[in-house]
Protein backbone atom coordinates (compact mmCIF):
# COMPACT_ATOMS: atom_id res chain seq x y z
CA UNK A 1 0.00 0.00 0.00
CA UNK A 2 1.64 3.35 -0.63
CA UNK A 3 1.64 6.10 1.91
CA UNK A 4 -0.64 8.44 0.34
CA UNK A 5 -3.33 5.59 -0.05
CA UNK A 6 -2.38 5.01 3.70
CA UNK A 7 -3.17 8.39 4.76
CA UNK A 8 -6.33 8.66 2.69
CA UNK A 9 -7.59 5.32 4.65
CA UNK A 10 -6.49 6.80 7.91
CA UNK A 11 -8.14 10.32 7.19
CA UNK A 12 -11.55 8.38 7.13
CA UNK A 13 -11.12 5.43 9.29
CA UNK A 14 -9.63 7.52 12.49
CA UNK A 15 -12.66 9.56 12.46
CA UNK A 16 -15.55 6.77 11.79
CA UNK A 17 -13.87 5.32 14.75
CA UNK A 18 -14.47 7.63 16.81
CA UNK A 19 -17.83 8.52 15.45
CA UNK A 20 -18.43 4.60 15.93
CA UNK A 21 -17.20 4.89 19.43
CA UNK A 22 -19.57 7.81 20.46
CA UNK A 23 -22.35 6.32 19.05
CA UNK A 24 -22.15 3.19 20.99
CA UNK A 25 -22.23 5.41 24.44
CA UNK A 26 -25.22 6.91 22.90
CA UNK A 27 -27.00 3.87 22.93
CA UNK A 28 -25.86 2.17 25.60
CA UNK A 29 -27.33 5.48 27.74
CA UNK A 30 -30.63 5.27 25.60
CA UNK A 31 -30.80 1.62 26.56
CA UNK A 32 -30.29 2.11 29.89
CA UNK A 33 -32.81 5.00 30.15
CA UNK A 34 -35.55 2.34 28.58
CA UNK A 35 -34.68 -0.29 30.84
CA UNK A 36 -34.98 1.84 33.86
CA UNK A 37 -37.14 4.82 32.61
CA UNK A 38 -36.42 8.60 33.37
CA UNK A 39 -39.10 10.17 35.22
CA UNK A 40 -40.60 13.50 33.74
CA UNK A 41 -43.34 13.90 35.75
CA UNK A 42 -46.98 12.46 36.61
CA UNK A 43 -50.27 13.45 37.06
CA UNK A 44 -52.96 11.89 39.24
CA UNK A 45 -55.60 9.78 38.00
CA UNK A 46 -57.69 11.65 40.83
CA UNK A 47 -57.34 14.68 38.66
CA UNK A 48 -55.60 17.08 41.77
CA UNK A 49 -53.43 19.37 39.95
CA UNK A 50 -51.78 20.72 42.91
CA UNK A 51 -50.56 17.33 43.69
CA UNK A 52 -49.36 16.33 40.84
CA UNK A 53 -45.91 15.03 40.41
CA UNK A 54 -43.05 17.75 39.03
CA UNK A 55 -40.14 16.03 36.99
CA UNK A 56 -37.50 15.20 39.30
CA UNK A 57 -34.63 16.27 37.18
CA UNK A 58 -30.66 17.26 37.87
CA UNK A 59 -31.57 20.15 36.08
CA UNK A 60 -31.57 24.16 38.10
CA UNK A 61 -30.56 22.02 41.36
CA UNK A 62 -28.36 23.68 43.98
CA UNK A 63 -24.70 22.35 44.55
CA UNK A 64 -25.69 21.05 48.22
CA UNK A 65 -27.81 18.26 50.20
CA UNK A 66 -31.30 17.59 50.79
CA UNK A 67 -33.60 15.78 53.45
CA UNK A 68 -36.57 15.13 53.03
CA UNK A 69 -39.38 13.17 55.64
CA UNK A 70 -42.89 11.91 54.91
CA UNK A 71 -44.52 12.03 58.20
CA UNK A 72 -47.57 10.73 60.29
CA UNK A 73 -48.23 10.85 64.43
CA UNK A 74 -44.66 11.99 64.14
CA UNK A 75 -44.20 14.14 67.72
CA UNK A 76 -42.73 11.83 70.09
CA UNK A 77 -38.97 12.07 68.73
CA UNK A 78 -39.14 14.91 65.46
CA UNK A 79 -38.04 18.01 66.95
CA UNK A 80 -34.62 16.13 67.97
CA UNK A 81 -34.34 14.41 65.22
CA UNK A 82 -34.76 17.11 62.47
CA UNK A 83 -32.01 19.23 64.57
CA UNK A 84 -30.10 16.44 64.61
CA UNK A 85 -30.00 16.51 60.75
CA UNK A 86 -29.58 20.02 60.50
CA UNK A 87 -25.75 20.27 60.56
CA UNK A 88 -25.24 17.74 58.08
CA UNK A 89 -28.12 19.05 54.95
CA UNK A 90 -28.31 22.58 53.79
CA UNK A 91 -32.47 22.02 53.13
CA UNK A 92 -34.73 20.03 55.22
CA UNK A 93 -38.05 19.28 53.44
CA UNK A 94 -41.22 17.46 55.61
CA UNK A 95 -44.21 16.76 54.46
CA UNK A 96 -47.11 15.84 57.07
CA UNK A 97 -49.83 13.49 56.23
CA UNK A 98 -52.99 14.22 58.11
CA UNK A 99 -51.13 13.78 61.24
CA UNK A 100 -53.51 12.80 64.58
CA UNK A 101 -50.88 14.12 67.15
CA UNK A 102 -49.06 17.66 67.43
CA UNK A 103 -47.00 16.65 64.59
CA UNK A 104 -48.10 19.65 62.11
CA UNK A 105 -47.63 22.23 64.99
CA UNK A 106 -44.12 20.99 65.40
CA UNK A 107 -43.25 21.18 61.63
CA UNK A 108 -44.51 24.69 62.11
CA UNK A 109 -42.00 25.31 64.85
CA UNK A 110 -39.14 24.15 63.34
CA UNK A 111 -39.62 26.43 60.16
CA UNK A 112 -40.00 29.98 62.55
CA UNK A 113 -37.16 28.51 64.32
CA UNK A 114 -34.62 27.30 61.22
CA UNK A 115 -36.93 29.65 58.10
CA UNK A 116 -33.43 29.27 55.62
CA UNK A 117 -33.05 25.75 55.78
CA UNK A 118 -36.93 24.69 56.52
CA UNK A 119 -39.40 23.98 54.16
CA UNK A 120 -42.69 22.31 55.06
CA UNK A 121 -46.01 20.85 53.19
CA UNK A 122 -49.37 19.15 53.89
CA UNK A 123 -50.09 15.94 52.12
CA UNK A 124 -53.91 15.45 52.72
CA UNK A 125 -54.89 12.57 51.05
CA UNK A 126 -54.70 9.20 53.02
CA UNK A 127 -51.24 7.24 51.70
CA UNK A 128 -52.76 3.28 51.92
CA UNK A 129 -49.99 1.50 54.72
CA UNK A 130 -48.10 -1.06 53.09
CA UNK A 131 -48.81 -4.54 52.95
CA UNK A 132 -52.28 -3.83 53.23
CA UNK A 133 -54.52 -4.91 50.30
CA UNK A 134 -55.62 -1.00 49.33
CA UNK A 135 -51.66 -0.69 48.63
CA UNK A 136 -51.47 -3.86 46.85
CA UNK A 137 -54.40 -2.68 44.36
CA UNK A 138 -53.60 1.12 44.13
CA UNK A 139 -52.37 2.67 41.08
CA UNK A 140 -48.90 4.01 40.99
CA UNK A 141 -50.49 7.13 40.02
CA UNK A 142 -52.77 7.69 42.39
CA UNK A 143 -52.17 9.86 45.06
CA UNK A 144 -52.94 7.32 47.51
CA UNK A 145 -50.34 5.09 46.43
CA UNK A 146 -47.07 5.19 48.42
CA UNK A 147 -44.91 5.69 45.61
CA UNK A 148 -46.22 8.29 44.50
CA UNK A 149 -46.18 9.81 47.79
CA UNK A 150 -42.76 9.34 48.24
CA UNK A 151 -41.88 10.86 44.40
CA UNK A 152 -43.88 13.85 45.38
CA UNK A 153 -42.15 14.76 48.79
CA UNK A 154 -38.81 13.66 46.52
CA UNK A 155 -39.93 16.43 43.60
CA UNK A 156 -40.19 19.30 46.30
CA UNK A 157 -36.57 18.94 47.42
CA UNK A 158 -33.94 22.07 45.40
CA UNK A 159 -30.40 20.34 45.78
CA UNK A 160 -28.28 18.25 43.53
CA UNK A 161 -28.04 15.65 46.46
CA UNK A 162 -30.83 14.14 48.74
CA UNK A 163 -31.56 11.88 51.52
CA UNK A 164 -34.96 9.96 52.79
CA UNK A 165 -35.23 11.18 56.98
CA UNK A 166 -37.49 8.49 59.15
CA UNK A 167 -38.84 10.04 62.21
CA UNK A 168 -36.41 7.80 64.86
CA UNK A 169 -33.29 8.90 62.52
CA UNK A 170 -30.42 9.94 64.61
CA UNK A 171 -27.16 10.79 62.14
CA UNK A 172 -23.81 9.83 63.28
CA UNK A 173 -21.92 12.70 63.29
CA UNK A 174 -18.34 11.36 62.28
CA UNK A 175 -19.57 9.33 59.16
CA UNK A 176 -22.17 12.25 57.86
CA UNK A 177 -19.44 14.80 58.16
CA UNK A 178 -17.03 13.02 55.99
CA UNK A 179 -19.92 11.96 53.37
CA UNK A 180 -20.87 15.31 53.02
CA UNK A 181 -16.86 16.66 52.63
CA UNK A 182 -16.44 13.74 49.38
CA UNK A 183 -20.12 13.88 48.05
CA UNK A 184 -19.32 18.12 47.89
CA UNK A 185 -15.62 17.94 46.60
CA UNK A 186 -17.15 15.79 43.69
CA UNK A 187 -15.41 13.03 44.56
CA UNK A 188 -18.86 10.45 44.45
CA UNK A 189 -20.44 12.46 41.84
CA UNK A 190 -22.47 9.40 40.97
CA UNK A 191 -22.25 7.00 44.22
CA UNK A 192 -25.11 6.11 45.75
CA UNK A 193 -24.16 5.72 49.57
CA UNK A 194 -25.87 2.88 51.21
CA UNK A 195 -26.09 2.95 55.27
CA UNK A 196 -24.29 -0.78 56.81
CA UNK A 197 -24.06 -2.15 59.82
CA UNK A 198 -21.19 -0.67 62.41
CA UNK A 199 -19.83 -2.54 64.78
CA UNK A 200 -21.31 -2.52 68.33
CA UNK A 201 -18.88 -2.76 70.81
CA UNK A 202 -17.80 0.61 68.39
CA UNK A 203 -21.23 1.93 68.81
CA UNK A 204 -20.81 1.17 72.49
CA UNK A 205 -17.41 2.36 73.12
CA UNK A 206 -17.98 5.70 70.69
CA UNK A 207 -21.48 6.51 72.62
CA UNK A 208 -20.42 5.56 76.11
CA UNK A 209 -23.17 3.57 76.30
CA UNK A 210 -25.13 0.86 76.37
CA UNK A 211 -27.19 -0.12 73.03
CA UNK A 212 -28.93 -3.63 73.94
CA UNK A 213 -30.27 -4.72 70.42
CA UNK A 214 -29.37 -1.99 68.13
CA UNK A 215 -30.26 -2.10 64.25
CA UNK A 216 -29.56 -0.31 61.72
CA UNK A 217 -31.64 0.00 58.15
CA UNK A 218 -29.67 -1.14 55.00
CA UNK A 219 -32.23 -1.89 52.61
CA UNK A 220 -34.68 1.28 52.47
CA UNK A 221 -32.68 3.83 54.41
CA UNK A 222 -29.91 4.36 51.56
CA UNK A 223 -28.61 7.66 52.93
CA UNK A 224 -27.54 9.95 50.41
CA UNK A 225 -28.05 9.82 46.19
CA UNK A 226 -27.81 11.69 43.46
CA UNK A 227 -31.08 13.40 42.34
CA UNK A 228 -31.88 13.04 38.33
CA UNK A 229 -34.70 11.33 36.39
CA UNK A 230 -33.06 8.03 37.18
CA UNK A 231 -33.77 8.17 40.68
CA UNK A 232 -36.91 7.75 41.81
CA UNK A 233 -39.22 5.35 44.05
CA UNK A 234 -40.27 2.61 42.61
CA UNK A 235 -44.08 0.76 43.89
CA UNK A 236 -43.07 -2.97 45.77
CA UNK A 237 -43.48 -4.52 49.24
CA UNK A 238 -41.45 -1.71 51.43
CA UNK A 239 -41.94 1.37 48.62
CA UNK A 240 -38.01 2.05 49.89
CA UNK A 241 -36.33 0.90 46.61
CA UNK A 242 -35.04 2.88 43.51
CA UNK A 243 -34.90 1.97 40.11
CA UNK A 244 -31.54 3.06 39.50
CA UNK A 245 -28.91 1.68 41.91
CA UNK A 246 -25.38 1.98 40.32
CA UNK A 247 -22.01 2.46 42.27
CA UNK A 248 -22.85 1.57 45.73
CA UNK A 249 -20.63 2.72 48.35
CA UNK A 250 -20.71 1.23 52.05
CA UNK A 251 -20.23 3.53 54.73
CA UNK A 252 -20.35 1.95 57.74
CA UNK A 253 -23.76 3.44 60.28
CA UNK A 254 -24.25 6.64 59.34
CA UNK A 255 -28.12 6.33 61.13
CA UNK A 256 -29.77 5.23 64.10
CA UNK A 257 -33.10 4.08 64.33
CA UNK A 258 -35.29 5.37 67.67
CA UNK A 259 -37.62 2.55 67.43
CA UNK A 260 -35.05 -0.90 66.89
CA UNK A 261 -33.50 -0.21 70.73
CA UNK A 262 -35.39 -3.20 71.53
CA UNK A 263 -35.62 -6.14 69.52
CA UNK A 264 -39.71 -6.50 69.61
CA UNK A 265 -39.83 -3.42 67.31
CA UNK A 266 -37.84 -4.27 64.04
CA UNK A 267 -40.00 -4.32 60.77
CA UNK A 268 -43.04 -5.00 62.37
CA UNK A 269 -44.38 -1.33 62.02
CA UNK A 270 -43.69 -1.54 58.00
CA UNK A 271 -46.25 -4.55 57.77
CA UNK A 272 -49.04 -1.66 58.34
CA UNK A 273 -49.05 -1.71 62.61
CA UNK A 274 -49.64 1.30 64.27
CA UNK A 275 -46.43 3.62 64.36
CA UNK A 276 -47.99 5.31 67.71
CA UNK A 277 -48.46 2.56 69.70
CA UNK A 278 -45.05 1.27 68.98
CA UNK A 279 -43.99 4.54 70.55
CA UNK A 280 -46.41 4.77 73.12
CA UNK A 281 -44.61 1.59 74.48
CA UNK A 282 -40.81 2.81 74.33
CA UNK A 283 -42.04 6.00 76.41
CA UNK A 284 -43.37 4.01 78.82
CA UNK A 285 -40.59 2.20 79.09
CA UNK A 286 -38.17 4.21 82.06
CA UNK A 287 -35.25 2.33 81.15
CA UNK A 288 -35.18 3.61 77.47
CA UNK A 289 -36.16 7.13 78.33
CA UNK A 290 -33.06 7.66 80.05
CA UNK A 291 -31.40 5.79 77.82
CA UNK A 292 -32.56 7.98 75.20
CA UNK A 293 -31.88 11.24 76.99
CA UNK A 294 -28.23 10.25 77.58
CA UNK A 295 -28.37 9.50 73.73
CA UNK A 296 -29.28 12.79 72.78
CA UNK A 297 -26.76 14.70 74.95
CA UNK A 298 -24.32 12.37 73.29
CA UNK A 299 -25.57 13.74 70.19
CA UNK A 300 -25.40 17.99 71.47
CA UNK A 301 -21.92 17.30 72.67
CA UNK A 302 -20.71 15.66 69.69
CA UNK A 303 -22.28 17.88 67.60
CA UNK A 304 -20.56 21.27 69.38
CA UNK A 305 -17.34 19.53 68.83
CA UNK A 306 -15.81 22.29 66.83
CA UNK A 307 -16.51 24.96 69.18
CA UNK A 308 -13.95 27.98 67.99
CA UNK A 309 -12.64 26.29 65.57
CA UNK A 310 -12.99 29.71 63.65
CA UNK A 311 -12.19 33.03 64.20
CA UNK A 312 -13.94 35.66 61.28
CA UNK A 313 -12.12 39.07 61.80
CA UNK A 314 -13.45 41.90 60.24
CA UNK A 315 -12.17 45.60 60.80
CA UNK A 316 -14.60 48.64 60.33
CA UNK A 317 -14.83 52.21 59.99
CA UNK A 318 -18.13 53.88 59.08
CA UNK A 319 -19.04 50.88 57.62
CA UNK A 320 -23.04 50.68 57.22
CA UNK A 321 -23.31 50.87 53.65
CA UNK A 322 -21.88 47.64 53.03
CA UNK A 323 -22.13 46.09 56.65
CA UNK A 324 -25.31 44.12 56.72
CA UNK A 325 -24.23 41.82 53.89
CA UNK A 326 -21.44 40.91 55.17
CA UNK A 327 -22.95 39.90 58.55
CA UNK A 328 -25.74 38.18 57.03
CA UNK A 329 -23.34 35.51 54.87
CA UNK A 330 -22.02 34.63 58.42
CA UNK A 331 -25.31 34.50 60.01
CA UNK A 332 -26.68 32.16 56.52
CA UNK A 333 -23.72 29.63 57.13
CA UNK A 334 -24.81 26.03 58.57
CA UNK A 335 -26.91 26.33 61.70
CA UNK A 336 -25.05 25.09 64.54
CA UNK A 337 -21.36 25.98 63.13
CA UNK A 338 -19.83 27.54 66.26
CA UNK A 339 -17.86 30.84 64.95
CA UNK A 340 -15.92 33.38 67.16
CA UNK A 341 -16.45 37.04 65.06
CA UNK A 342 -14.17 39.42 65.65
CA UNK A 343 -15.50 43.42 65.11
CA UNK A 344 -11.93 45.56 65.24
CA UNK A 345 -13.75 49.24 64.82
CA UNK A 346 -11.77 52.23 64.56
CA UNK A 347 -14.19 54.85 66.58
CA UNK A 348 -16.70 54.59 63.91
CA UNK A 349 -19.53 57.36 64.12
CA UNK A 350 -22.29 55.78 61.40
CA UNK A 351 -24.82 53.21 62.62
CA UNK A 352 -21.66 50.74 62.54
CA UNK A 353 -21.82 49.56 65.98
CA UNK A 354 -25.57 49.55 66.01
CA UNK A 355 -25.67 46.99 63.67
CA UNK A 356 -23.37 44.91 65.30
CA UNK A 357 -24.86 44.91 68.72
CA UNK A 358 -27.89 43.64 67.27
CA UNK A 359 -26.40 40.80 65.36
CA UNK A 360 -24.68 40.10 68.50
CA UNK A 361 -28.06 39.86 70.28
CA UNK A 362 -29.50 38.18 67.31
CA UNK A 363 -27.21 35.00 67.17
CA UNK A 364 -25.68 35.01 70.61
CA UNK A 365 -26.61 31.51 71.38
CA UNK A 366 -24.50 30.00 68.28
CA UNK A 367 -22.13 32.74 67.35
CA UNK A 368 -19.71 34.85 69.66
CA UNK A 369 -19.43 38.32 68.60
CA UNK A 370 -16.59 39.91 70.40
CA UNK A 371 -16.64 44.16 69.70
CA UNK A 372 -12.94 45.99 69.98
CA UNK A 373 -12.97 50.13 69.70
CA UNK A 374 -9.44 51.46 69.38
CA UNK A 375 -8.66 54.74 67.60
CA UNK A 376 -7.95 54.50 63.96
CA UNK A 377 -4.41 53.09 63.34
CA UNK A 378 -4.46 51.42 60.09
CA UNK A 379 -6.17 48.62 59.03
CA UNK A 380 -3.48 45.83 59.52
CA UNK A 381 -2.81 47.73 63.43
CA UNK A 382 -6.70 46.46 63.62
CA UNK A 383 -5.87 42.93 61.93
CA UNK A 384 -3.19 42.12 64.61
CA UNK A 385 -5.78 43.00 67.62
CA UNK A 386 -7.86 40.82 65.86
CA UNK A 387 -5.12 38.14 65.84
CA UNK A 388 -3.98 38.99 69.25
CA UNK A 389 -8.27 38.56 70.80
CA UNK A 390 -8.71 35.18 68.69
CA UNK A 391 -9.20 31.98 69.98
CA UNK A 392 -9.80 29.81 67.22
CA UNK A 393 -7.73 27.52 65.55
CA UNK A 394 -8.28 29.02 62.06
CA UNK A 395 -8.36 32.55 61.43
CA UNK A 396 -10.68 34.18 58.20
CA UNK A 397 -10.08 37.97 57.43
CA UNK A 398 -13.45 38.89 56.45
CA UNK A 399 -13.75 42.74 54.78
CA UNK A 400 -16.91 44.73 55.90
CA UNK A 401 -18.11 45.15 52.16
CA UNK A 402 -17.47 41.47 51.43
CA UNK A 403 -19.35 38.64 51.65
CA UNK A 404 -19.46 34.73 52.28
CA UNK A 405 -20.40 32.30 49.77
CA UNK A 406 -23.60 30.80 51.18
CA UNK A 407 -22.60 27.60 53.47
CA UNK A 408 -19.45 27.38 52.21
CA UNK A 409 -17.64 27.34 55.40
CA UNK A 410 -19.18 23.91 56.95
CA UNK A 411 -17.13 22.74 53.60
CA UNK A 412 -13.83 24.26 54.42
CA UNK A 413 -13.89 23.53 58.07
CA UNK A 414 -15.03 19.54 56.72
CA UNK A 415 -11.66 19.74 54.54
CA UNK A 416 -9.75 21.15 57.30
CA UNK A 417 -10.66 18.36 59.57
CA UNK A 418 -9.25 15.88 56.56
CA UNK A 419 -6.22 17.33 55.90
CA UNK A 420 -5.07 19.60 59.13
CA UNK A 421 -3.10 21.97 56.49
CA UNK A 422 -1.10 25.77 58.04
CA UNK A 423 -3.22 27.65 55.11
CA UNK A 424 -6.16 26.87 52.85
CA UNK A 425 -7.04 28.91 50.40
CA UNK A 426 -10.07 29.61 47.84
CA UNK A 427 -11.52 31.11 45.08
CA UNK A 428 -12.40 34.69 45.05
CA UNK A 429 -15.31 36.51 43.13
CA UNK A 430 -14.44 40.10 42.38
CA UNK A 431 -17.53 42.37 41.22
CA UNK A 432 -18.89 45.94 41.17
CA UNK A 433 -22.12 48.19 41.96
CA UNK A 434 -23.32 47.76 38.46
CA UNK A 435 -21.47 44.83 36.42
CA UNK A 436 -19.99 41.77 37.15
CA UNK A 437 -16.51 41.23 37.10
CA UNK A 438 -14.23 38.23 37.17
CA UNK A 439 -13.62 35.10 39.18
CA UNK A 440 -9.78 34.00 40.33
CA UNK A 441 -7.35 31.44 41.10
CA UNK A 442 -7.62 29.67 38.28
CA UNK A 443 -4.30 27.51 37.60
CA UNK A 444 -4.08 27.70 41.27
CA UNK A 445 -0.68 25.48 40.67
CA UNK A 446 0.88 28.24 38.81
CA UNK A 447 -0.14 30.69 41.42
CA UNK A 448 1.37 28.51 44.07
CA UNK A 449 4.63 28.16 42.14
CA UNK A 450 5.12 31.47 41.22
CA UNK A 451 4.08 32.26 45.34
CA UNK A 452 7.00 30.36 46.31
CA UNK A 453 9.42 31.57 44.08
CA UNK A 454 8.35 35.25 45.71
CA UNK A 455 6.56 36.77 42.78
CA UNK A 456 3.30 39.04 43.71
CA UNK A 457 0.84 36.54 43.04
CA UNK A 458 -1.86 36.63 46.45
CA UNK A 459 -4.03 34.64 48.14
CA UNK A 460 -7.11 36.63 49.01
CA UNK A 461 -7.53 37.11 52.44
CA UNK A 462 -11.77 36.26 52.41
CA UNK A 463 -10.96 32.72 50.49
CA UNK A 464 -8.08 32.07 52.95
CA UNK A 465 -8.02 30.10 56.23
CA UNK A 466 -5.11 30.46 58.70
CA UNK A 467 -3.84 28.92 61.15
CA UNK A 468 -4.00 30.74 64.52
CA UNK A 469 -0.37 29.06 65.26
CA UNK A 470 1.73 30.86 62.40
CA UNK A 471 1.37 34.37 63.58
CA UNK A 472 3.16 33.50 66.72
CA UNK A 473 6.01 31.54 64.73
CA UNK A 474 6.01 33.87 61.41
CA UNK A 475 5.00 37.55 63.30
CA UNK A 476 2.00 38.91 62.59
CA UNK A 477 1.41 42.26 60.07
CA UNK A 478 3.50 45.16 59.67
CA UNK A 479 1.87 48.02 61.09
CA UNK A 480 4.64 50.55 59.02
CA UNK A 481 2.80 49.05 55.60
CA UNK A 482 -0.24 50.44 54.27
CA UNK A 483 -1.00 48.33 51.81
CA UNK A 484 0.82 45.42 51.49
CA UNK A 485 2.09 44.00 54.60
CA UNK A 486 -0.29 40.67 53.41
CA UNK A 487 1.84 40.17 50.91
CA UNK A 488 4.78 40.21 53.40
CA UNK A 489 3.12 37.79 55.57
CA UNK A 490 2.42 35.05 52.43
CA UNK A 491 5.72 35.45 51.50
CA UNK A 492 7.15 34.31 54.97
CA UNK A 493 4.54 31.89 54.76
CA UNK A 494 6.25 30.23 51.56
CA UNK A 495 9.53 30.81 52.19
CA UNK A 496 9.18 28.85 55.25
CA UNK A 497 7.68 25.94 53.85
CA UNK A 498 3.98 25.78 55.48
CA UNK A 499 1.77 23.74 53.77
CA UNK A 500 -1.07 24.89 51.84
CA UNK A 501 -4.25 23.66 50.19
CA UNK A 502 -6.37 24.69 47.05
CA UNK A 503 -10.06 24.95 48.44
CA UNK A 504 -11.72 24.67 44.82
CA UNK A 505 -14.87 26.76 45.54
CA UNK A 506 -15.93 30.47 45.31
CA UNK A 507 -15.39 31.64 49.04
CA UNK A 508 -15.89 35.15 49.22
CA UNK A 509 -17.48 37.88 46.86
CA UNK A 510 -15.27 40.73 47.12
CA UNK A 511 -16.67 44.28 46.60
CA UNK A 512 -14.83 46.83 44.21
CA UNK A 513 -15.57 50.28 44.83
CA UNK A 514 -14.24 53.95 45.12
CA UNK A 515 -13.81 53.42 48.87
CA UNK A 516 -11.60 50.23 48.52
CA UNK A 517 -8.09 51.00 49.92
CA UNK A 518 -6.70 48.01 47.92
CA UNK A 519 -8.47 47.98 44.88
CA UNK A 520 -7.67 51.69 44.77
CA UNK A 521 -5.46 52.79 41.25
CA UNK A 522 -4.02 55.47 43.50
CA UNK A 523 -2.13 53.08 45.73
CA UNK A 524 -0.68 51.03 43.40
CA UNK A 525 2.84 52.71 43.28
CA UNK A 526 2.96 52.67 46.87
CA UNK A 527 1.70 48.99 46.90
CA UNK A 528 4.66 48.30 44.17
CA UNK A 529 7.53 49.80 47.05
CA UNK A 530 6.28 47.91 49.79
CA UNK A 531 6.14 44.72 47.76
CA UNK A 532 9.79 45.65 46.77
CA UNK A 533 10.92 46.08 50.53
CA UNK A 534 9.61 43.42 51.63
CA UNK A 535 11.40 40.57 48.80
CA UNK A 536 14.59 42.76 49.80
CA UNK A 537 14.21 42.68 53.27
CA UNK A 538 12.97 38.43 53.05
CA UNK A 539 15.41 37.80 50.19
CA UNK A 540 18.09 40.60 49.76
CA UNK A 541 20.07 40.52 46.24
CA UNK A 542 17.43 37.65 44.75
CA UNK A 543 14.51 39.64 45.92
CA UNK A 544 16.10 42.46 44.07
CA UNK A 545 16.30 40.38 40.66
CA UNK A 546 12.46 39.11 41.49
CA UNK A 547 11.59 42.83 41.62
CA UNK A 548 13.45 43.56 38.43
CA UNK A 549 11.48 40.44 36.44
CA UNK A 550 8.58 41.88 38.03
CA UNK A 551 8.75 45.51 36.70
CA UNK A 552 9.65 44.47 33.08
CA UNK A 553 6.33 42.05 33.49
CA UNK A 554 4.80 45.54 34.18
CA UNK A 555 6.18 47.39 31.40
CA UNK A 556 5.40 44.62 28.85
CA UNK A 557 1.81 43.06 29.77
CA UNK A 558 0.74 46.14 31.95
CA UNK A 559 0.62 43.75 34.94
CA UNK A 560 3.15 43.91 37.78
CA UNK A 561 4.23 40.16 39.40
Amino acid sequence: MKKSDLRAFLAWKIPFTIWLHIQAVLLKKQLISWRRGAFHGLKNIEGLGERDIKQISSEGRRKWISGFARLRDSALYLEKVIEAHLPYLDEIVLVDNNSQDNTWEICQSLQKKYPEKIRIFQYLPEVYKLWTDEYQTCPENSVHDMSYYYNWTLSQTSCQYAMKIDDDHLPFPKEFNQIRSEILQGKYRKTFFALGLYNIEEWERWLEIDLEHPLAGIYGDFGIFPVSELTYFVKDKRCENFIHRLNWKRWGLALFHLKFWQEWFGARNYRGEIAYEYRKKMNETVMLDEKLNQLFKTFTIKNKGNDRQLTIITCTWNSEKYLQKCIESVKNQLWNLSIEHIFVDGLSTDKTLDIIQSYKEECKDRINVKILQNSPKGVYNAMNQGIENATGDYLLFLNSDDYLEDNILAQYLEQVKLSKKDIYYGIIHFFTEKEEWYTTANCHRLRLFLAKLGFHTLFYHPTCLIKRQLFEELGKYDEKKKIASDYGFWLRATKHHKSLEYFPHIVAHFRIHEESLSTSWANADLSIQEIKSFRIQEYGFYGKIIHAIGMLCKKLTGKYM
